[in-house]
């Protein structure tokens, strides 16, 4: 990503103290912020400064918020508010003190036991965006966020596709995804989209 494309934000937004970047993804920056008032962490998404500009990659955003936020899962990560500062998106959510799964594996190797228990969790954040008509769609260790605690969250709404029991569902995920377009990270995505 260049350098003109990503957003540097200020260092308040509204009543939250903005601070470091967190991780950078193909989407955005996240940031970790402080509420004051709440007396809280949380963390900002920002949508990189050559995407605001897309109306499909705006949409993508917008959705991104809202179907996390309508989603109730302790397994999957809470989103607080959806906001514009100076033309640019961002979402504020919950912040997570641990790191990713990618992180975790990166340290070494995981037991057969937390692998269990990750996994479970997973599938259990999943398990209810599925019963909402929700598919992730870029399930990978980095969107695999783990709490200090060792509850496993579920993050990155950004590919999401609303799934009905209806003829029009597959429609829903065209008009955000151009025809013929891979989505996904290419090392995770499945294997017939490959």
């Amino acid at each position: 990503m260049n350098i003109n494309d990503i957003f540097l934000p200020p260092t308040k937004l509204g009543h939250y103290e903005v601070g470091s970047p967190i991780s950078e993804g193909a989407g955005g920056v996240l940031y970790e912020a402080y509420d004051p008032v709440l007396q809280r962490q949380v963390a900002i998404k920002f949508l990189h400064s050559k995407l605001s500009k897309n109306s499909r990659s705006l949409a993508r955003f917008r959705r991104e918020a809202a179907a996390a936020a309508n989603v109730y899962s302790s397994h999957i990560v809470s989103i607080h508010h959806l906001g514009v500062y100076e033309s640019n998106p961002f979402i504020i959510m919950e912040h997570i003190d641990g790191g990713s799964l990618a992180d975790l594996a990166d340290k070494g190797p995981i037991s057969v036991r937390q692998c269990i228990d990750l996994m479970s969790q997973a599938a259990k954040g999943l398990s209810v965006a599925h019963n909402k008509g929700l598919v992730h769609r870029d399930i990978k260790p980095a969107n695999l966020l783990i709490t200090k605690d060792g509850a496993l969250k579920v993050a990155d709404f950004g590919l999401v596709c609303f799934q009905e029991n209806t003829d029009t569902a597959p429609m829903e995920c065209a008009k955000l995804t151009a025809p013929g377009t891979v989505v996904g990270t290419p090392n995770y995505i499945a294997p017939e989209q490959a």
